[in-house]
């Protein structure tokens, strides 16, 4: 069985790993339970965890509860971002690390395409990508 915080460690861990491993800094990525500073002009991400519904699934004897939410990530830039990589590169890498993977037990299905860009404030610019997720627990 999965809690809720495994869950969420869970899937911090192997975003990470999985975004270093694609050869980005695991410095720009802001996790909702950690202190984080946005850099000032360069790319940066922000991943949260939207726990959905639960409820209960009858399979024989087995008392398990089906638990659903999705991954939510943002890519914030600059308005006139110039970086090295291109940011449908940096998207790319964001949609290979869950698109149809099983986590820890989350299951995730196909990804249907951002969010974006939208302007948040002045100067910045971001892109939503979110992954629906379910495990048993």
């Amino acid at each position: 069985m999965s809690t809720y915080t495994q869950a969420e460690i869970n899937l911090q861990k192997h975003f990470k790993d999985s975004w270093v491993t694609a050869g980005y800094s695991a410095g720009i990525i802001s996790f909702i339970n950690e202190d984080f500073d946005k850099p000032s002009n360069s790319v940066w991400v922000e991943f949260a965890i939207v726990n959905a519904s639960g409820r209960r699934v009858e399979l024989g004897s087995n008392d398990n509860k089906l638990h659903t939410g999705f991954v939510d990530i943002n890519l914030h830039y600059p308005e006139d971002f110039k970086g090295a990589k291109p940011i449908n590169d940096y998207l790319d890498a964001i949609v290979g690390i869950f698109e149809n993977q099983v986590v820890s037990g989350n299951h995730f299905d196909d990804y249907d395409g951002p969010v974006g860009p939208l302007k948040t404030e002045k100067g910045w610019l971001k892109t939503n990508i979110s992954f629906p997720f379910q495990r048993y627990g």
